[in-house]
C-alpha cells in the first residue's frame, strides 16, 4: 500500500511540475499581432490636356504627395484622365471618375466657366470630394464641405500640398482618441 502511495505522490508531483512548466513557458509569449489590412483610397485626377506641361506637373506632384502619405494601413490608387482641352470631355471624365467611386477627384478645369458644373457633379455624387486646381474659381463654385480650392497664387507645389492634405484629412479615418482616464496604447 505504501508503494502505491509513493507512486501516486510521485505521479502527482510530476503532473504538477509539468503543469507549472507549461504555465510558466506560455507566460512569456506575446500574442500574435492582428494582421494589418491596407485600405485602398481612390483618387481621380482630371487634367486639362495630356500635352500641357502644367497638366503633367500637376499629375506628378499629386502622385508624389499621395505616395508620401502611404502607410501600412492606407494606400492610394490614382487614376488620371485627360480632357484634351474639351470642356464636354472633361465633364464626362469627372462623371466617369465619380461613377467609379473615387474618394476624391482633382480637377484642372479647361475653362473657368465650367467649374460650377463640377461643383454640381460633386454635390450630386453623395460622397466624392472635389479639389479644383490650377485656377481660383468664384466662391459660388465652392462648397465648405465637398468642393475646395487652394492658394493658386502661392505656386503649384504649395497648392497641391494644401489640396492633398485636405483630401487626406477628409478621406482617411481619424485616429481614436482615448477617453479621459484611459491610457493610450504605447
Amino acid at each position: 500500500m505504501s508503494c502505491i502511495k509513493k507512486l501516486t505522490g510521485r505521479v502527482l508531483v510530476l503532473l504538477l511540475t509539468l503543469s507549472l512548466v507549461f504555465v510558466l513557458s506560455s507566460c512569456g509569449e506575446e500574442p500574435e499581432p492582428e494582421p494589418v489590412i491596407q485600405v485602398p483610397y481612390y483618387i481621380g485626377i482630371c487634367l486639362a490636356s495630356s500635352e500641357a506641361e502644367t497638366s503633367e506637373m500637376y499629375k506628378n506632384e499629386i502622385a508624389k504627395k499621395f505616395a508620401a502619405l502611404e502607410t501600412e494601413e492606407a494606400a492610394f490608387r490614382i487614376e488620371v484622365l485627360y480632357s484634351e482641352k474639351d470642356h464636354l470631355k472633361q465633364e464626362h471624365n469627372v462623371n466617369q471618375l465619380i461613377a467609379e467611386g473615387m474618394d476624391c477627384v482633382f480637377i484642372e478645369p479647361v475653362e473657368a466657366s465650367t467649374v460650377s458644373t463640377f461643383h454640381d457633379q460633386i454635390m450630386e455624387s453623395g460622397g466624392t470630394f472635389g479639389m479644383i486646381i490650377g485656377m481660383e474659381p468664384t466662391a459660388e463654385a465652392l462648397d465648405e464641405n465637398y468642393v475646395f480650392c487652394f492658394d493658386f497664387a502661392a505656386g503649384m507645389e504649395t497648392e497641391v500640398q494644401q489640396a492633398v492634405e485636405k483630401a487626406a484629412d477628409l478621406i482617411l479615418p481619424k485616429p481614436e482618441v482615448p477617453e479621459e482616464g484611459e491610457e493610450a496604447d504605447k
